[in-house]
């Protein structure tokens, strides 16, 4: 399934909702990721991408159904000393949705998620070799994910000396592996998309998701 057709089956299933509903409470987030590290000794290089986003809408009646779309891929080159070289591609591409019900006491948010599906592929190809299909993480029929409330700063990206700071929902699953190809922890505004950058090399920089 590629990614236009993800998308596409995100959109058909949240599309009867509207942000502006009043019974509707719609939380969303972004992950992307563009990093380069090139090896000492001119010995090859290595590219991080990943485009993600995370949908969670919470109705007045405290149901929720929530969903993750993505690509996530690493390239590598490796240079020999004889001059040759060689190339991996790993890429993995995902569609999970969940439905279940929230709940809220003072700052703290608990989303209770069942699973209503979860669609991955997950490929490795090596130059010179046919593609491999490889397995993905498996989602977990339920999990919890507790959330609670931080202040973040937002890089404003007309003026970075000057970050924006928003409230937003910090959760976590009960283990790391819980949502299956999906950050383990989602960074939730509670007005505002977040999108996070980078991450692979320890940096990360928040901002307001782009219109």
């Amino acid at each position: 399934m590629n990614r236009t057709l993800l998308a596409t089956a995100v959109l058909v299933w949240l599309g009867h909702h509207s942000a502006a509903d009043p019974k509707l409470t719609r939380l969303r987030m972004k992950h992307v990721d563009g990093t380069n590290l090139h090896i000492a000794g001119n010995r090859g290089a290595i590219h991080w991408s990943a485009d993600i986003t995370i949908t969670v809408d919470l109705r007045e009646d405290n149901k929720l159904e929530a969903s993750s779309a993505g690509t996530r891929g690493e390239h590598n080159l490796y240079a020999e000393g004889s001059g040759a070289s060689y190339t991996t591609d790993d890429q993995t591409t995902w569609t999970t949705r969940w439905t279940g019900a929230w709940s809220q006491t003072g700052d703290k948010l608990t989303l209770d998620l069942s699973l209503v599906d979860h669609a991955c592929k997950h490929t490795k190809t090596t130059s010179g070799y046919a593609p491999e299909t490889l397995p993905c993480k498996a989602a977990a029929k339920r999990t919890q994910l507790a959330c609670t409330t931080e202040q973040v700063k937002l890089d404003d990206v007309g003026a970075p000396s000057k970050p924006q700071l928003v409230s937003a929902w910090q959760c976590h699953p009960k283990t790391s592996t819980d949502l299956a190809e999906s950050p383990a922890g989602w960074l939730l505004g509670k007005t505002t998309c977040i999108e996070t950058t980078g991450g692979n090399m320890g940096h990360r920089s928040l901002r307001r998701c782009a219109p």
